[in-house]
């Protein structure tokens, strides 16, 4: 895949761990629970056409906490976001295995497609 052509879902992502990544999809801020069920946090990321999903920031670096309550604006929204991906969110315990952003270095908006283009939620 061309460097410079967004990932779009989870097998764009092959082979671009440890670079920076432009990604594209739909803003969304999901709950994230511990195995007991009780609510770790509520992180925003980026929801692939295919249905994966790419954190944006990490939950164990708290000095790069995202702002969840001015991102959620854009919860629903076509987005792209880069920064370097990462397979499992860095800076702490390794036993969440979800692709991460980060650190980010450009959030944009995307013009809205047809409806039928967005992925649906996951």
């Amino acid at each position: 895949m061309d460097e410079n052509t967004p990932c779009v879902s989870l097998k764009d992502l092959e082979g671009r761990f440890g670079q920076s990544c432009r990604v594209a999809g739909v803003c969304e801020v999901r709950p994230f629970h511990n195995p007991k069920r009780v609510l770790i946090a509520e992180w925003p990321g980026v929801r692939l056409e295919d249905g994966g999903f790419v954190l944006m920031e990490s939950f164990w670096q708290k000095d790069r906490v995202p702002d969840v309550e001015g991102l959620k604006r854009w919860n629903g929204r076509p987005i792209e976001v880069t920064g370097v991906l990462h397979g499992a969110p860095p800076g702490g315990i390794q036993n969440l295995s979800i692709p991460c952003l980060s650190p980010i270095t450009d959030i944009r908006e995307l013009p809205a497609p047809a409806k039928s283009a967005l992925p649906k939620a996951g």
